[in-house]
């Protein structure tokens, strides 16, 4: 924790290094501003998933700038900025003022932060103040940020990436020498290399029908030419104060549409001079064992009743003999039915729609084999022959075939699985009927007929048995 008398010393010495007055100040701020696009990057970022613990992507009343853009402003406004260290780290960005109690939530905090805030801008609360700590876990900037808007600022730039986003543009802390500016501007303009490669095409070649593939790559270079520019755009801020990288970048961001054309050209060109460095590489990456698994399946795949047999729903005259087999017929059914489901559910599944994809990739990358493009480079025809053997049309077919079976067979089982039971009950309800008859011919044959009863010889074998582990009798 730093003590107040350091605190102290540090906002007297900043606040009585301002030299614009405050008209000069009022001025001059929009445009300096302006012309670092605060928030601009951030913006691309507000809805991307967040980590755990991550801060929000944005505050209310707060703009979120990007390190970049932080250290625009930092050299734009000077003294004018007042920077603030949430933390209180001795390694710090240039000219920051630690303040580690900033995201303090006491009366006593914000009391504090109000003060020691109002030394070092003089009063004037529409003076930007740039906040950080961390990194994009570190909540104390982000609290900080809060608490300056709560007291009335304005102007609130919060550098959300914190110290290890500053580190990780190639900015210097205070008191490090910083990165030297030709090689800087030479990594950034690396950065912006957005061109097109003989990968690209061949990319292109597998995924589009030939007469397609031209007009798809042009409307992904208006998407390159778009994001090169704006990234082009976004290194003006660090070449202004150097007038030939000034006019190199300037030169750079209009001729930005005919630099991508002509590196679309030169791919199609490293291309045409070599398909089989990049088609080969198409066709061995193809899931040969995820095809085959389909095509595997789908020759597995057959109607219940090849599978099952057809179940006999006639019902014969009934006795325990009839029974039993009854039994035994309804369990094999029912087991075999069991046994087609989890086969179905155990086995890959029939995805005829990506099977179609490799399919379309195979019949495309085709003209560019040995035996269809004579001459040198021209892609194996052993290559392609491993993938076009199982991304067929045949095996296409076959697995669409087996897709529809599929799908009727599990409907098919459940209409089967409830007629059986259907069947079941009915021989249930003639097993119940004829146990009731007999019982009732049992029980008139006991009566003597002469007003009394007699104790009558055994009875004769019931002839519907019951089962020993049902209520009632009949087959399960």
């Amino acid at each position: 924790m730093i003590n107040r008398a350091f605190s102290l010393a540090s906002l007297l010495f900043l606040g009585a290094s301002a030299t614009l007055s405050g008209a000069a100040w009022a001025a001059d701020l929009p445009s300096a501003v302006s012309a670092c696009s605060p928030g601009q990057e951030a913006q691309g970022t507000q809805y991307e998933r967040r980590a755990r613990g991550e801060t929000p992507a944005t505050i209310e009343g707060v703009v979120t700038v990007s390190p970049r853009e932080a250290r625009c402003l930092m050299k734009k406004l000077g003294t004018e900025l007042t920077v603030v260290a949430a933390v209180g780290d001795q390694r710090k960005l240039p000219g920051a003022i630690p303040m580690p109690w900033a995201a303090g939530n006491s009366p006593a905090a914000l009391a504090k932060l109000a003060e020691d805030l109002g030394k070092l801008t003089q009063g004037r609360r529409t003076q930007p103040v740039l906040v950080y700590c961390h990194h994009t876990h570190c909540a104390l900037s982000q609290l900080a940020a809060a608490n300056m808007v709560q007291a009335g600022y304005s102007k609130v730039y919060w550098l959300r990436a914190g110290m290890d986003g500053w580190q990780k543009a190639g900015y210097a802390f205070e008191g490090e020498t910083e990165t030297d500016p030709a090689e800087r501007y030479a990594s950034l303009l690396k950065d912006c290399a957005y061109t097109y490669a003989g990968e690209n095409v061949a990319a292109g070649v597998a995924s589009f029908a030939s007469n397609e593939v031209e007009a798809e790559l042009e409307v992904n270079a208006r998407r390159i030419r778009q994001a090169r520019k704006l990234c082009l755009e976004k290194i003006r801020p660090e070449v202004e104060d150097h007038k030939g990288r000034k006019a190199d970048l300037a030169q750079r961001i209009a001729g930005n549409d005919a630099e991508v054309a002509r590196s679309l050209k030169a791919a199609w060109a490293e291309f045409d001079a070599n398909p089989a460095k990049y088609l080969t590489v198409v066709v061995d990456d193809a899931p040969l064992a995820s095809l085959g698994g389909m095509i595997e399946r789908a020759r597995a795949m057959k109607p219940l009743s090849a599978s099952c047999g057809s179940f006999n729903y006639q019902v014969p005259h009934l006795n325990n003999g009839v029974i039993d087999a009854l039994s035994q017929r309804t369990d094999s059914y029912r087991a075999c039915m069991d046994r087609v489901e989890s086969m179905v559910n155990g086995m890959p599944s029939l995805d005829a729609g990506q099977f179609g994809v490799y399919v379309e990739r195979a019949e495309r990358t085709h003209p560019y084999t040995c035996s269809m493009k004579r001459g040198r480079n021209c892609l194996p025809d052993e290559a392609w022959g491993r993938f076009g053997r199982v991304a067929s049309r045949d095996n296409l077919k076959l697995i669409e075939q087996a897709a529809a079976l599929e799908k009727q067979l599990g409907s098919e089982i459940v209409r089967e699985r409830r007629r059986v039971n259907d069947f079941v009950d009915s021989v249930n309800v003639l097993v119940a009927q004829g146990n009731a008859a007999a019982e009732q011919r049992e029980s008139q044959r006991s009566y003597s007929g002469n007003g009394g009863y007699y104790a009558p010889p055994a009875p004769p074998a019931t002839p519907y048995r019951r089962s020993s582990d049902a209520s009632a009798s009949g087959i399960r």
